[in-house]
């Protein structure tokens, strides 16, 4: 076990921590005795929801715990829904789980956790030994006896404490319609092509790039053709590069955060999110079952994914390509 109680992966060439008390959330991923790429926060407060002490709702109760790192977003992903009378609570209750280990290496792990639903995951982590990558294989299986509908996604967070570029693939792109604070500087529903979406008054702000003024921003690049992203850190020459199965998780919410007042960051966080997500935008199950958004599995049905994080040396050139094999393409 590393520090903080992480479970930790390690090669060569990548270091990876995975928090097996809570969601197996990745709260680590860098290179051998470099800094942590994942936004990860030491905080105090906001007290952390329990059993005998919630906030209220599920929403600031997930945010309470919140610190950074990588979540998995499974059976629900955004608003808090309901299927009969069994309540998905925001972001999905596998986040918040103690997962069971099945297995566990210096480089690799499997981990299984059941949900509210009939509904069993499996993720399997492996680190390549001679290259700075990440791989994470998942299966999802229907152990019920009847169909059963759910959203899944991923929320990893990088740091944005120095200046930060992102690459995407130039989709269109909307920006969320709900109220991001004072910080927010884009118009809520506003539509633009990646990287540049309406501020109000024909102004059009450059999104890939966090400087440091005060930002709050949620945007979804809506029916992407290719899976993948890269943020960029050129001053210190380091980049995460991520790849995933497109016809697993079409869409991605983009998360701008810093320097926002008000719980739970109380202008402490400064973090990029960029997060492969099976619907959009961010009104849970119930609002993709109605857009016919949901995945859905029959009895006994499996479905599968995959996901890779790769470690690269990065410069002012932008990423143009992530391969599956976590290779990246620049010009």
């Amino acid at each position: 076990m590393g520090p903080g109680g992480l479970l930790l992966l390690e090669s060569p060439e990548i270091v990876v921590g995975v928090d097996l008390e809570r969601g197996c959330d990745i709260q680590r991923i860098s290179r051998p005795s470099a800094p942590n790429l994942l936004a990860s926060y030491d905080w105090s407060t906001p007290a952390p929801a329990t059993a005998s002490h919630a906030y209220g709702s599920s929403r600031l109760d997930w945010l309470s715990h919140y610190r950074g790192g990588w979540q998995e977003l499974f059976p629900n992903s955004g608003h808090d829904s309901r299927r009969g009378p069994v309540p998905l609570p925001f972001h999905g209750e596998v986040s918040t789980l103690r997962w069971e280990v099945i297995t566990a290496g210096t480089t690799t792990l499997h981990v299984r956790t059941g949900t509210r639903l009939p509904l069993v995951l499996d993720r399997w982590m492996e680190l390549d030994r001679d290259r700075p990558i990440l791989r994470l294989r998942e299966r999802v299986r229907n152990v019920g006896n009847e169909a059963t509908d759910f959203v899944w996604g991923h929320h990893p967070a990088f740091t944005a404490a120095s200046p930060t570029v992102i690459d995407l693939p130039t989709t269109p792109t909307v920006v969320d319609r709900g109220d991001m604070g004072p910080a927010a500087d884009l118009s809520p529903g506003g539509e633009g092509r990646w990287p540049l979406l309406p501020a109000g008054e024909g102004e059009l702000v450059d999104v890939s790039r966090m400087t440091d003024q005060p930002t709050s921003r949620l945007m979804y690049l809506a029916s992407i053709s290719e899976g993948w992203a890269a943020v960029r850190w050129p001053a210190e020459e380091i980049g995460i590069a991520l790849s995933w199965d497109v016809t697993t998780f079409p869409h991605v919410w983009l998360w701008q955060e810093r320097g926002s007042t008000g719980y739970p960051f109380y202008g402490r966080a400064a973090l990029v999110a960029v997060e492969p997500q099976s619907a959009w935008p961010a009104d849970g199950l119930d609002g993709a079952v109605e857009r016919g958004q949901a995945l859905r599995l029959e009895p006994g049905q499996t479905t599968t994914t995959a996901l890779t994080a790769s470690l690269f040396r990065a410069d002012r050139r932008c990423v143009t390509g992530v391969a599956p094999d976590g290779s990246v393409t620049v010009e």
